[in-house]
């Protein structure tokens, strides 16, 4: 029994024991016959570099049956294939061979030169057969990370690096290449003279982030920016706010003393002297978004960052006054008091904000909602892993309910895989209904562009197990763990790692999911302080 070592994804570069969106694959190969009557006659294989996955799972069985001694002429196990170029010929290795135990690289009884082995091989007909081996446990399968120079502009080289880094990566690891805009091959060689003429920190970093915009991934990010342009500060001020009837709306704020100068449903003009228009077309090119929404929620989240400590001017506007600056302090958010995450409203329907569920809490939640006649779950935000113990307990079959589709571009080297012929590890996500205590209640899922990745999940889930209704308007369209490289200069790139589809295989990344009972948040109603999805939501599960 043999199994071959390859590249499934790309490993994280910061969770060096998780088999996340990148790990190592450990391709099961060859079963030989269990039992076979041993052999008297004494065998002996010589062996060079040039064996590969057609000869070494017979010799690797009898070797390890003890039928077998193996004298090798070389390094072996490690296919290796050619790439050419113009000038040069480089060498890659395609895989390693690993022992059914996880134990890697071929292992011979005894290694000769090419002029010795022959005669290695007429004295091994003589020595005793090989013991069964005995192979470790499987190490990990991270490289080493990588570490730069955390500070100051990279030298010409690392740029170029981490140009070439970046774009590698994503050529052959992103799982949603094919619904970029542009094609992504092109982008090297445009991206070269710009990385060479980024003579300063702000504009390597800026060089980067129009790279990673080119994804059309909301996952994308570039993170340590040290010098980074409007938009991409690491502080942010204590306020939310949403584009609402395309106007960017104050939503919440998260430091009560601010509530004298600034009202829910205020609109913010401008930040810092340059208008929200203006700002947001500059972010065009820097911020990485999955569909129109998924950039206006970006850019929600992001206008009011900036340098810490810093003094964010705001112009804002309120119904009926004059335009007024309100100056506020972009800090470290302060831990605020929150309200419990679940409570039964009027009409006897539960409600259960996932955002701020903490897992522990979850069962608990379910336990005490159990008698509503429906139960609203609120997905405009990122819920903390709950939705798998949940969608569990809303289960409306006794059977496996399948949830989504999974892939990620599995790569040994070339010639198996090229830019334009991936091959793909297909995985589908199907879960199995709680036992017993399970709700048995209408679903209801309030969902906007606020609702993303594991949000987006979560959906699927309830809407697998217990066919929930959304409410709301469409999804973020932003899907599949993320993983992460180091570039040079202290920086990390992090991008969605495999393709998440329904399960029926249709697309969510780039289209999002679709409400099936469409509702937008009005102005109106956000400074009357009342939520039109939850309303739409509630009005549904009471009749």
């Amino acid at each position: 029994r043999d199994a071959w070592r390859v590249h499934g994804g790309e490993a994280r570069a910061d969770w060096a024991a998780r088999n996340d969106a990148g790990f190592g694959l450990i391709g099961k190969g060859t079963l030989a016959p269990g039992k076979a009557s041993p052999t008297k006659t004494p065998l002996v294989f010589m062996i060079d570099t040039a064996a590969g996955a057609a000869e070494l799972p017979a010799i690797a069985a009898l070797q390890s049956a003890g039928q077998a001694r193996v004298v090798a002429g070389g390094p072996i196990g490690a296919g290796l294939a050619a790439m050419h170029t113009p000038r040069v010929t480089i060498q890659i290795s395609e895989g390693l061979y690993t022992y059914p135990a996880g134990a890697v690289g071929f292992r011979p009884d005894i290694t000769a030169s090419a002029k010795t082995i022959f005669a290695a091989a007429i004295a091994e007909l003589s020595a005793k057969p090989s013991a069964v081996l005995r192979e470790p446990s499987l190490p990990p399968l991270q490289r080493p990370p990588r570490r730069y120079k955390d500070a100051g502009l990279p030298t010409t080289e690392q740029r170029l690096l981490a140009l070439f880094r970046m774009w590698g990566t994503i050529a052959y690891f992103h799982p949603y290449k094919t619904l970029m805009d542009r094609p992504w091959d092109a982008t090297l060689t445009e991206f070269v003279p710009i990385m060479l003429a980024a003579d300063t920190r702000a504009a390597y970093e800026a060089a980067l982030l129009r790279l990673a915009a080119r994804t059309h991934d909301s996952h994308s990010r570039i993170e340590g920016l040290t010098a980074a342009p409007f938009g991409f500060g690491v502080q942010k001020t204590p306020i939310r706010a949403r584009f609402i009837e395309g106007r960017l709306a104050i939503t919440q704020l998260d430091d009560a003393t601010l509530s004298p100068k600034l009202k829910i449903g205020d609109e913010i003009l401008a930040v810092d002297g340059t208008s929200v228009g203006v700002l947001e077309q500059r972010m065009t090119m820097l911020l990485a978004a999955s569909t129109p929404q998924a950039f206006r929620a970006a850019v929600a989240n992001r206008i009011l960052s900036g340098p810490p400590g810093s003094i964010a001017a705001l112009w804002v506007r309120s119904p009926k006054a004059s335009p007024r600056t309100v100056r506020v302090a972009r800090v470290a958010p302060k831990a605020s008091a929150t309200t419990q995450a679940w409570r039964i409203l009027p009409g006897n329907v539960g409600y259960i904000d996932l955002e701020n569920l903490a897992p522990a809490d979850a069962d608990r939640a379910l336990d005490e909602l159990m008698p509503a006649k429906a139960i609203v779950f609120d997905l405009r935000g990122q819920p903390q892993g709950t939705g798998w113990g949940i969608g569990a307990r809303l289960a409306k079959t006794d059977g496996p309910f399948a949830v989504a589709r999974f892939r990620r571009a599995a790569y040994q080297g070339p010639p198996k895989n090229t830019l334009s012929n991936t091959n793909w590890l297909n995985l589908s996500d199907v879960q199995r209904p709680a036992p017993a205590n399970r709700y048995t209640g209408r679903v209801f899922a309030l969902i906007d562009e606020r609702t993303a990745s594991q949000a987006e999940h979560t959906a699927l889930i309830f809407k697998a197990a217990a066919n929930a209704t959304f409410v709301g308007s469409t999804t973020n369209g932003t899907i599949g763990d993320v993983t992460n490289i180091t570039l040079p200069g202290g920086l990390l790139l992090r991008f969605t790692g495999h393709d998440v589809r329904q399960a029926d295989g249709r697309q969510l990344q780039r289209i999002g999911l679709t409400p099936d009972v469409r509702v937008n948040q009005t102005l109106r109603s956000l400074r009357n302080r009342r939520d039109d999805v939850l309303e739409r939501a509630l009005d549904l599960a009471r009749k």
